[in-house]
């Protein structure tokens, strides 16, 4: 739209110009207006060039990290382990990438504390097997508090889940 708005004007200039007795002739008129008309041109090819360079590169900053967090986001819920969500600095998102890190670093911190009591739960039991009814209900009972605690954590993990 642009460079057809230039363009009108253009002509209407040279055909005024044109009528003016004293100054430009037609053929001067018409090549200003032929070298104007190219010049505006290559400017719009140039402008759309750069265009295309910036929306590229800002894509690439928007949509590179928004795949690797879907990517990521999977592995999780599938269960695989996944390391640190890191971008490089020009991208877009590190709040997000940060926000997951720490969802990682603290899911990681209640499987060691799950695994930790699961552990206890087993020595205990084991170490109740050969005692006797006495000893072995003492051993049980501390198990039965350790899987407890363990199921509290599951049930904190639903109700946040849930929210």
């Amino acid at each position: 739209m642009y460079p057809l708005v230039i363009q009108k004007l253009l002509d209407t200039l040279v055909r005024i110009s044109s009528l003016d007795t004293t100054g430009v002739s037609f053929q001067q008129a018409t090549a200003a207006r032929e070298t104007s008309i190219a010049a505006l041109v290559l400017f719009q090819i140039i402008y759309l060039v750069i265009t295309l360079f910036i929306s590229i590169f800002l894509s690439h900053r928007i949509a590179g990290p928004l795949t690797k967090l879907k990517n990521v986001f999977k592995d999780f819920s599938e269960g695989k382990p996944v390391g640190m969500v890191r971008f490089r600095k020009s991208d877009h998102f590190h709040d997000l990438a940060d926000d997951f890190n720490r969802i990682i670093e603290s899911e990681v911190r209640r499987r060691k504390d799950s695994q930790l009591l699961l552990r206890r739960s087993i020595e205990s039991i084991e170490k109740a097997i050969p005692y006797t009814e006495a000893q072995a209900r003492i051993a049980l009972e501390k198990s039965k508090a350790d899987l407890g605690e363990l199921l509290m954590h599951f049930k904190e993990k639903e109700t946040a889940g849930a929210k």
